[in-house]
């Protein structure tokens, strides 16, 4: 425990308190001890994630990278979650916490639907389901399409996902949670595209 407790960084320092006791030596140990993330693992921005199995295959480590990588969780100032909490958690809770808010939100409403149905809530998962956003939809197209073998069908959906996302002025925030006029217009893009 000694060991354990000389081998964190500590800070010296005084303090004025009262008139009886002018002077008080402050011991302040520094516990800012933070997951140790594996060097070897690569990752991108949160954003980059397109799929509930992508970020599900991330694992612990990945996950800590990527949230470690995100200009928001960077701007935000936040902190990795220590490893004791980690640890207690026996899951990745506590990084999911963090992570989960900065994707992409078609993956977001995908990892709720999951959790929603693990935890037996049918209903909510169907509420879910039922409010894809556009984009959301046009990426479930275009798997769908895809699987069939529908080039044509795929081609068409991947160009609406293009084109929503395009539009869309922050693609980790749920459609219709800022004002829909930061938004580009859907005609505009179209058209541009076609020119």
């Amino acid at each position: 425990l000694c060991s354990r407790f000389f081998s964190r960084t500590a800070r010296f320092g005084l303090e004025r308190r009262t008139s009886v006791a002018p002077l008080k030596m402050r011991l302040q140990v520094v516990d800012n001890l933070e997951p140790r993330i594996a060097e070897a693992v690569e990752a991108d921005a949160p954003e980059t994630i397109k799929s509930a199995d992508e970020y599900d295959a991330l694992g612990t480590q990945g996950k800590l990278r990527v949230l470690v990588e995100a200009e928001e969780f960077k701007r935000r100032k936040l902190r990795l979650p220590r490893p004791r909490v980690i640890n207690a958690a026996g899951n990745d809770a506590p990084v999911d916490e963090l992570l989960i808010p900065l994707l992409d939100e078609a993956v977001r409403r995908d990892l709720a639907v999951e959790a929603a149905l693990k935890r037996g809530d049918i209903a909510g998962a169907a509420a879910l389901m039922a409010g894809k956003s556009k984009r959301h939809a046009a990426r479930d197209r275009a798997a769908q399409a895809s699987a069939d073998g529908d080039l044509a069908g795929e081609l068409r959906a991947r160009d609406d996902e293009a084109v929503y996302s395009a539009i869309r002025a922050d693609i980790t925030q749920d459609e219709g949670s800022y004002s829909r006029f930061l938004d580009k217009d859907e005609w505009y893009e179209r058209q541009r595209r076609r020119n």
